[in-house]
């Protein structure tokens, strides 16, 4: 009697393609891994969680970034952590100051080579410095006031086309 196993990979919840708060949660150390070159790297995974996003079991949903563990200015990892900070890393960076940082995630559906569907963290957006939330608000609260100004500057126009149409040609002097 032949008995036939099969391994089947659970399909997790994807969160929608789009815009996410999240947050931060952990960074996992993994085994080291084979790079494009052949050489054994060492990782790190982040695990974001959604702020804005629950399973169908009422909890939040997950967003994964893998990275191979290399401060070089061209790494995805300094790239992830430059987004995150708005400064480069230099030669040495501690990852676990990144934990609880709250930044927005744009997530995209890729398909792998498995043919299964993965929700890929695409960029990140940095959160507001505190100067940029103040500015962002002052923009909005003149862009408000101007928008309550222009209906009253409509109803001064009308009155102006009114009385223009009181104007006659001996009242204009030339």
């Amino acid at each position: 009697m032949t008995r036939v196993i099969r391994y089947t990979q659970k399909q997790f919840e994807l969160p929608p393609e789009g815009i996410h708060a999240a947050r931060l949660i952990e960074i996992k150390d993994l085994e080291p891994g084979l790079n494009s070159k052949g050489e054994e790297k060492s990782r790190v995974r982040f695990v974001w969680e959604l702020l804005d996003e629950l399973n169908s079991s009422g909890n939040p949903m997950k967003a994964f970034q893998t990275f191979n563990l290399s401060l070089h200015p061209q790494s995805f990892l300094s790239q992830a952590i430059r987004d995150i900070t708005g400064r480069d890393t230099g030669n040495e960076f501690d990852l676990d100051s990144l934990l609880g940082v709250e930044v927005d995630l744009v997530i995209k559906h890729n398909e792998g080579t498995d043919g299964r569907i993965y929700a890929n963290v695409a960029t990140i957006l940095r959160p507001k410095t505190k100067a940029e939330e103040a500015e962002e608000k002052r923009v909005t609260d003149a862009t408000a006031k101007l928008k309550a100004n222009a209906g009253r500057s409509h109803v001064m126009t009308a009155r102006t086309r009114a009385m223009d149409s009181e104007v006659t040609d001996q009242d204009i002097p030339f």
